[in-house]
């Protein structure tokens, strides 16, 4: 984790001395993809750097809190040659017994507890750990989105179905699913790759308004095996 050395106030701002880091990892996997000919996110430095972010969540964890914000941007690398990097950005942090908000987790590293409105606890940290080493492997989003709901459908096309407990548990699950389960937005709210059918809803927002128009969302069937362009099933395996 990040080395707090000190903190101070000037002129009413909170100023906080941390020891010196390179890129995040999104900036450096971006740089390496595009201008290096060797990769450096093989499968042996993807290991050293998942168990090094492991050992964070672990310690923070044990503290009863929960990241809430882990993304490729928030671990930034210490050592290009010894493969270290450290977890930054606490700033969404909090503990497992505070009142905890539906509004946390950039959302391609989103789990689907905290968007259908369910209680969560540390397991969001570890669903974002996995996007992030998927991502790192294939150079791409696993989830990519343009919704909210763009990113259900992903995730019920990659992943298979939300856990049942979830859809009945979940009190924000009539934003993105009809009564017979199927995804749903309003027009406007964002296009998406998954396949989609426009209609028109004959129920309405407020009195004075017409019709609303929604599509369905039809995910599009695939596997992590595919998405990730591997055969190491062992690899598969931890990131599902």
């Amino acid at each position: 984790m990040l080395k707090l050395i000190d903190f101070f106030y000037h002129k009413e701002h909170l100023f906080i001395v941390t020891e010196l880091l390179k890129d995040n990892l999104y900036e450096f996997y971006k740089y390496n993809r595009e201008r290096e000919e060797e990769m450096y996110f093989t499968l042996p430095n993807l290991q050293k750097i998942t168990k090094q972010i492991l050992i964070s969540l672990d310690y923070i964890h044990g503290l009863k809190l929960i990241h809430c914000d882990l993304k490729p941007e928030n671990i930034l690398i210490k050592s290009y040659s010894q493969c270290k990097v450290k977890v930054i950005d606490f700033g969404s942090s909090c503990f497992i017994h505070d009142h905890l908000s539906s509004y946390v987790q950039s959302r391609s590293y989103r789990a689907p507890e905290v968007i259908l409105g369910c209680k969560y606890d540390y397991k969001i940290d570890i669903w974002s750990l996995g996007c992030i080493i998927a991502e790192l492997f294939t150079g791409y989003v696993l989830f990519q989105n343009e919704s909210v709901q763009g990113l259900l459908s992903r995730v019920l096309g990659i992943i298979g179905p939300i856990p049942e407990y979830m859809m009945k548990e979940g009190k924000l699950v009539s934003n993105f699913f009809t009564r017979e389960g199927i995804i749903y937005q309003e027009a406007g709210e964002g296009e998406n790759t998954s396949q989609s059918v426009s209609e028109e809803s004959q129920h309405k927002k407020k009195k004075n308004e017409g019709p609303i128009k929604i599509s369905l969302l039809v995910p599009k069937s695939t596997s992590l095996k595919h998405r990730l362009h591997t055969d190491d099933l062992m690899f598969i395996d931890f990131i599902k």
